[in-house]
């Protein structure tokens, strides 16, 4: 169904908006009046009638300019208008007081209707305002991308990269930017960090990879794309592959030959005569890393084992020697992650044993003791293991309870929930829980009158994590994340403490007042209302109001 235009220009009804207050509007606290007009605004939305709830929502901003909710429904508004009525609303948020949130619908909307230089002058305002936004970093590089700005979608990409380094559309954008640019090395690492989170993605540039003959990185995206790619393309790889390892195996070049080797065989993984060559470079490497280290420079040696690691990583001889070279050089947690690695592919209970020495000389930690779980799971039910568990585990307790008595509970807490993962030692785990959260209850308050502070919130969390239906807590966060205007987050807690306490009224009202501000909000209240409901049949309280949720619905056009 076509969008009807609104007749009167957006510029217009909001000057109007001040001039149209009632008479005796000077005497109404504008903050009332504003709640008032957002009231109206809502009501005329559900009603499907835009004109008024435009009106109404800008005569709400020009009362209270403040208020978060009136902003945020004019752009809820603005996604029901029809192309010119919304690109209007796009360039006058531009002329208002900067709001990043504005902004960033601005840019949106430009950008869906291929208004792109202004999507692109929108977004560079919104890194303005959040110059290390994840958000605004991908819409300009995406928008710079198509407009051929290759550079400054590298750039863009690059910092987002920076933000989020497994971010696909960051490192798509990135590879493709630079392979226009023609720089080939970056572009090769950013391809190859792609075909690491989205293969498929990655697929897209084996066309460059084989036109740069990045033979390696070609090979390694076609060996994890699930696509069908041309033969004559694949065909192409295995030879250049092919006259490398000529080359290096020529030249003396291990470390390049085993490269070569390994991506051949995950291009052909029945290639036995590959694998055994693999085999051969990747002895090769150990012995000569073995012999530098005998010569006295072991971090050199070290250095060659790993990068015969990188070639040829669950080879268990090189692990061992690894480990081994590790150990004497005091690396215990790199020595430990080797010994790991190896009880893992071989299931030698000396090498579990290895790690529960190494883990032993280790300053005390919750993973360890997930280390120790995994030992368990390999070797058995061992007493030396288990007795290692249960050491480890008193002394995290002995910490958790030197950080409570110092009021460093934000620190102890962890600690508390890494014992409750790994339980070795239920006693220990019980009593610091228990001291944990008789510290917790202590610290925070619950006073009606008084907003709850950061400090406050925190301990409540902490304490929800450790206890997660304890009722003071869920109160504690749902009032703080409502004093941020997170009204979404503070309705999922109170859904959580009305089901802990359905006779609780003011506990409904709260949730209905929260979760009011969107028609998934509603569908909450109906929710927590029938699990009530289905312990409690015929409850008076959830029943009104899950009947209220759903009537409101029900002017969304939602049957619920």
């Amino acid at each position: 169904m076509a969008r009807k235009r609104l007749s009167t220009p957006l510029k217009e009804r909001s000057a109007k908006a001040k001039e149209t207050r009632p008479v005796g509007a000077s005497q109404i606290d504008p903050r009332s009046e504003a709640l008032q007009s957002l009231a109206n605004a809502r009501s005329a939305f559900g009603k499907g009638d835009l004109r008024v709830a435009l009106d109404e929502v800008a005569l709400a901003i020009a009362s209270n300019p403040a208020l978060t909710e009136a902003h945020q429904l004019r752009l809820k508004l603005g996604s029901r208008l029809d192309e010119a009525d919304r690109l209007a609303l796009a360039r006058h948020l531009l002329t208002e007081p900067e709001s990043y949130e504005n902004v960033a619908w601005a840019a949106d909307t430009f950008r869906r209707f291929k208004q792109l230089d202004d999507a692109l002058a929108a977004w560079r305002k919104a890194l303005v305002l959040r110059p290390n936004d994840l958000d605004a970093l991908l819409g300009a590089a995406a928008i710079s991308l198509k407009l051929r700005l290759y550079a400054d979608a590298s750039n863009c990409a690059a910092k987002a990269i920076g933000h989020d380094g497994t971010n696909a559309q960051a490192l798509f954008i990135r590879a493709e930017a630079l392979s226009k640019l023609k720089i080939t090395d970056e572009a090769e690492a950013a391809i190859g960090r792609l075909s690491d989170i989205d293969p498929s993605a990655a697929s897209r540039f084996v066309p460059f990879l084989v036109s740069s003959k990045k033979w390696e990185t070609a090979a390694r995206v076609v060996s994890r794309s699930e696509g069908d790619l041309e033969p004559e393309l694949v065909s192409t790889i295995v030879h250049g592959l092919n006259r490398n390892i000529k080359t290096a195996h020529e030249q003396n070049e291990l470390e390049r030959e085993g490269r070569a080797w390994a991506a051949l065989i995950s291009l052909e993984k029945d290639n036995e005569r590959a694998k055994a060559k693999l085999q051969k470079v990747t002895s090769a490497l150990i012995k000569q890393g073995g012999n530098i280290m005998v010569a006295g420079d072991a971090a050199a040696g070290i250095a060659l084992l790993e990068t015969a690691r990188n070639i040829d990583p669950v080879h268990p001889g090189l692990l061992r020697k690894l480990a081994i070279a590790y150990e004497k050089s005091d690396d215990i947690d790199k020595a430990a992650s080797c010994w790991v690695l190896i009880g893992r592919l071989t299931r030698d209970p000396d090498a579990w044993f290895r790690v529960v020495r190494l883990v032993k000389k280790m300053p005390p930690q919750t993973s360890q003791l997930g280390t120790l779980h995994d030992a368990i799971e390999y070797v058995g039910e061992d007493e030396v293991l288990k007795s290692a568990g249960k050491s480890i585990s008193r002394k995290l307790v002995r910490q958790a309870r030197e950080l409570v008595d110092a009021g460093q509970i934000e620190q102890a807490a962890p600690i508390a929930q890494g014992l409750r993962k790994w339980n070795f030692d239920p006693d220990a785990l019980h009593a610091i829980e228990a001291r944990i959260r008789r510290s917790l209850r202590e610290k925070i308050r619950d006073d009606a009158g008084l907003h709850v502070d950061e400090r406050s919130a925190a301990f409540a969390k902490i304490l929800h994590d450790l206890e997660p239906a304890n009722k003071r807590a869920l109160k504690l966060l749902g009032r703080y994340q409502a004093d941020k205007r997170n009204f979404s987050t503070a309705a999922e807690y109170y859904g959580r403490l009305a089901a802990l306490q359905p006779d609780s009224e003011a506990t409904w009202k709260r949730l209905a007042r929260y979760a009011g501000h969107n028609a998934d909000g509603r569908e909450q209240v109906v929710k927590v209302a029938d699990e009530v409901l289905a312990r409690i049949p015929d409850h008076v309280i959830a029943m009104r109001f899950r009947d209220q949720a759903r009537e409101t619905l029900h002017h969304f056009g939602i049957q619920k």
